[in-house]
């Protein structure tokens, strides 16, 4: 039985953690895995803006992807913004249909950000918390008295707080990835 006390649980949970961090190897990441951050913008002339945005949204949603922000500009739709999320692996489709809509292209950009370093930290990061987690649930059960079951349900509770937050990161991050924004 180990008795908890004076931040013990604390020191050991974390000592575990960071035996598992540190006995990883540094991950090497082939150009296929990169995580990539792309968004993308056109300037289109078109007869009826606002027409041409709804078809634009109509197109971002049968290709799997959303409305971020739509304006219409002028009392008559003189002009119009609209940024779309796309799946990734629909962006060169769906950027051939939004030509396709307007008159002309006036400006097109593409631009991308790797975030494959950020991405792998968050995940280490997350399973080191949950290594962590899992050390505390493991004290947790060989606390004899109210008072260390306190310390560990208070750690616990920390550390839970800190997954949900590196969690709710890794989630955006995610998203991002697997989708382009076209403004």
């Amino acid at each position: 039985v180990t008795a908890v006390g004076g931040g013990r649980a604390e020191a050991l949970a974390q000592q575990s953690a960071m035996t598992t961090y540190l006995s990883a190897s540094p991950p090497q990441v082939p150009d296929a895995d990169r995580k990539m951050i792309r968004n993308s913008s056109m300037a289109l002339v078109a007869r009826n803006p606002a027409d041409i945005a709804e078809k634009i949204r109509q197109v971002a949603e049968r290709l799997g992807g959303f409305l971020v922000k739509s304006v219409i500009n002028g009392q008559d739709a003189q002009g119009a913004f609209l940024a779309v999320r796309v799946p990734a692996g629909r962006f060169e489709e769906a950027r051939a249909e939004i030509r396709k809509l307007g008159l002309r292209v006036e400006s097109e950009r593409v631009e991308a950000q790797d975030v494959t370093r950020q991405y792998v930290d968050l995940d280490a990061r997350l399973r080191n918390l949950r290594s962590e987690e899992a050390q505390y649930l493991a004290i947790m059960k060989h606390a004899n008295t109210v008072k260390d079951t306190l310390e560990v349900s208070e750690k616990l509770s920390n550390v839970r707080g800190k997954i949900e937050q590196q969690q709710a990161e890794f989630e955006t991050l995610s998203k991002q990835v697997e989708t382009v924004e076209i403004n």
